[in-house]
């Protein structure tokens, strides 16, 4: 590689590490709010019949908050809108260690929400970028954004003890604020956006790879909602309730150490070569649990969801139609969607039909979606085959008339 080439891959590399500690930076106080405020509802004014509110309702304004963000980034560029979001989380974190009962808590976890919405799909773009290498750029998105988050389930709780369940969300909330310089210092715009020939559709009318990371997502929902339940079946209470909090902590550990591996990967190998094997390991996994096989499956689905984490936004991108910030939007509203609707179906599950049902289901739902998605690609490559439609330079720039790897 020339000596340009490399400045600008270096270039290229330093905005994407810029945009994830942005990220990284406001998301310390909402990855330990899960664990502070169960234990001490009382100190923030609330029930703890309510705290399940204050904690679910950020993910409402996240999923409708994302077709708001195509639409701001047009006006207003992806510098000024990641900056305004990564103010709004810092003070929604702030709030957490200064207000008092449900309303004002409720009102925080909405602006955390719209904030995480935008930077979710920011950060990425930048990650995305000329369509070129996204694998690598994605990991590294991927990998340093989770640290921060991975930190407050470690340092963080440390640092309640030391200061207090309110106090401990002002200092990290201060030190958000830093995200702020950080985010101006961005590009206002991609420096390419490379698009497909359609307009971008509703992002209501799922594609079928947002129904297959829907699917994906689910998942992850009723995995972490059920963990401990399938411990207790075979260990007691407090064995059950470390073994569930092991595998969690693994579970982002993996994220950040995978995220790096798993864009080089993809990148040379192909997402496909990469999504393919990774999905058949998660149906694997789940009718495993459903048998009774605990650690190794659990494991097993950690490891490789930490891989397709990197897969699925490097595939958005690649979506046939709209922006990379319109597809990343649709994308990422399929993803939530399927986070908040697999804990309420594990719920229903688990009550009527027992733990090895739901890991039934969601093993042939996903089997099902992946083989749609597959079809459906090919469906596609074969009609823009026909219409002449397979050109290099669009291969290149990710577009998704190049035969799947």
């Amino acid at each position: 590689m020339s000596e340009s080439g490399v400045a600008r891959a270096r270039s290229e590399t330093g905005v994407v590490v810029r945009a994830a500690v942005v990220l990284g930076l406001v998301w310390f106080g909402d990855a330990l709010i899960y664990v502070v405020m169960p234990l001490h509802a009382q100190a923030f004014g609330i029930s703890l019949g309510l705290v399940g509110v204050v904690l679910s309702v950020n993910r409402i304004v996240r999923i409708l908050g994302y077709g708001w963000v195509s639409a701001a980034s047009r006006r207003f560029g992806l510098r000024a809108l990641t900056a305004t979001a990564a103010l709004g989380a810092a003070l929604s974190t702030i709030a957490y260690g200064v207000v008092l009962g449900a309303v004002a808590l409720v009102l925080a976890r909405l602006v955390w929400g719209m904030a995480y919405a935008v930077l979710n799909v920011t950060t990425t773009a930048y990650a995305i970028g000329d369509g070129r290498g996204t694998g690598r750029r994605v990991g590294i998105n991927r990998g340093v954004s989770t640290i921060g988050p991975t930190l407050a389930l470690s340092a963080g709780a440390w640092l309640t003890l030391e200061l207090g369940p309110r106090a401990v969300f002002v200092v990290l909330g201060l030190a958000g604020l830093l995200a702020i310089p950080l985010a101006l210092t961005l590009p206002r715009e991609l420096a390419t956006d490379p698009k497909t020939g359609g307009a971008a559709g509703s992002r209501w009318v799922p594609s079928s790879l947002n129904v297959l990371f829907f699917a994906n997502a689910a998942v992850e929902g009723a995995f972490a909602f059920t963990l401990s339940l399938l411990f207790a079946g075979a260990l007691p209470l407090s064995s059950a309730l470390l073994a569930a909090g092991l595998i969690l902590a693994f579970q982002r550990l993996m994220t950040v150490l995978l995220s790096f591996v798993g864009g080089v990967l993809v990148d040379r190998a192909g997402p496909y070569r990469v999504l393919i094997p990774c999905v058949a390991l998660v149906v694997t996994g789940l009718f495993a649990l459903a048998h009774g096989v605990l650690y190794p499956a659990a494991i097993a689905i950690v490891i490789v969801r930490s891989l397709l984490s990197v897969t699925g936004p490097v595939l958005a991108a690649r979506e046939r139609s709209g922006t990379t910030v319109e597809r990343l939007a649709a994308f990422a509203t399929w993803v939530d969607s399927g986070l908040a609707v697999g804990p309420l179906m594990s719920g229903f599950f688990v009550a009527r039909f027992g733990l090895p049902a739901l890991y039934q289901t969601l093993a042939v739902g996903i089997a099902v979606a992946l083989v749609v998605h597959l079809g459906r690609r090919r469906a596609d490559f074969m009609s823009d085959r026909r219409r002449g439609g397979l050109g290099g330079a669009r291969c290149a720039g990710g577009a998704p008339v190049c035969p799947p790897k």
